[in-house]
């Protein structure tokens, strides 16, 4: 079947630009305050791709056919390095209704209580999009989601990060990789395998920097379920300048 969305695709507006001396920026953090929450129990932080523009429901193609995704935001430039390449083009400065969740002890206890849930739910495998805001801040959280795929095999995960391969964070990120198994994570702004650019690419097919996404501001009728391109390629995947 056909991922679901409660929202159609549209074609995204420009995403407005920092300027170099914007407090958000210097200071690394997002210019919605008013959405950044700390986790409590009565609301979820994985949320179902359904509610997402882009996601979809779940994965209608291999290898993951079949699972549901979720997803899950953090604050972005706060969580994200500063080898990012659109820093102060971030899209989070247009997703202004986003919840951006805060990183400490209770995300890391409701994500736990979430993931055995899931774990019981769909014991044939589940996908986590990490993260459609945000990134890897530090060893720890990255260690805690390594260690959550140890604990759930069902679990699996897949995303973007700015981090450079050959960085502390980055090369943990490049070994779990590297298998292309259950955690699928591409490196923003880089180049060659598991990868993705941003650049003027065609608006669909194979090009000199890789694979325009399918997904992206020209066809928004496909969602990233019904697509699996980054799931089924190791190719860079190439996303339009907006």
């Amino acid at each position: 079947m056909k991922p679901d969305r409660r929202f159609s695709a549209r074609r995204p507006k420009p995403y407005p630009a920092l300027s170099v001396d914007h407090p958000a920026a210097l200071e690394g953090r997002s210019i919605h305050q008013a959405m950044v929450r700390t986790a409590v129990p009565g609301e979820r932080v994985l949320k179902s791709g359904e509610h997402s523009r882009k996601l979809g429901s779940h994965f209608s193609k291999r290898p993951w056919i079949d699972m549901p995704i979720f997803s899950m935001t953090l604050e972005e430039r706060r969580t994200c390095p500063r080898s990012c390449a659109v820093w102060n083009e971030c899209y989070g400065n247009a997703m202004h209704r986003a919840v951006r969740w805060r990183v400490g002890d209770p995300l890391y206890v409701k994500l736990l209580l979430e993931l055995e849930q899931l774990s019981i739910s769909f014991p044939r495998g589940f996908a986590v999009r990490l993260h459609t805001l945000g990134d890897f801040p530090d060893r720890q959280y990255l260690e805690f989601w390594l260690r959550a795929l140890k604990r759930h095999e069902e679990l699996h995960i897949f995303g973007f990060t700015a981090h450079l391969r050959d960085s502390d964070i980055g090369s943990m990120i490049e070994a779990e990789s590297f298998k292309w198994n259950r955690f699928r994570i591409r490196f923003s702004g880089a180049k060659g395998d598991r990868s993705t650019l941003v650049a003027d690419a065609p608006s669909r097919g194979r090009n000199s920097d890789g694979i325009t996404c399918p997904a992206d501001m020209d066809h928004p009728d496909i969602s990233c379920g019904s697509c699996a391109l980054c799931m089924t390629t190791t190719a860079p995947i190439v996303f339009g300048r907006h």
